[in-house]
């Protein structure tokens, strides 16, 4: 920018570099007592080697992703595409938030969960991210905890 006085007598100039920032998506667990946990984000990590481990006696983990580094302008008018994924198969869910249940009759299981955001209007916008999470069995779970 420069910027100089009508009669050229003084003048000034500045300038400023923006760098540009990659895009991210974090993905939090919203426990039901907890709130969200933004202590942990998650992926591929987490509480125990590369996954969360989810005791035998909790049915369910629900998940929120947050695009990082995107347009606030689209986020606030809903033009932030959300593609969940469970498994690498994509399921029918477009918010920020999902709830993975343990399926029923199964003593456990493990299963990858992942987020891809798009910003519909700016298609350099874009991240994705994944985690593990396992679903214990109640053995899984007593040795764990160190009961027999």
């Amino acid at each position: 920018v420069e910027v100089r006085t009508a009669n050229n007598e003084f003048r000034s100039s500045a300038r400023t570099s923006i760098a540009d920032t990659r895009t991210e998506v974090l993905l939090y667990e919203n426990d039901p007592l907890h709130g969200m946990l933004f202590q942990k984000a998650l992926s591929n990590k987490t509480r125990q080697g590369t996954e969360l481990i989810i005791p035998s006696d909790e049915q369910e983990i629900r998940v929120v992703g947050m695009p990082m580094f995107f347009s606030n302008t689209e986020k606030r008018f809903g033009l932030i595409a959300y593609s969940w994924t469970l498994n690498n198969s994509r399921i029918d869910q477009l918010t920020n938030e999902v709830i993975f249940r343990k399926p029923e009759g199964s003593g456990g299981g493990r299963s990858l969960i992942g987020l891809g955001i798009k910003n519909e209007e700016r298609f350099t916008q874009t991240a994705n991210n994944s985690f593990y999470v396992r679903f214990e069995t109640e053995a899984q779970t007593a040795a764990n905890q160190g009961v027999f």
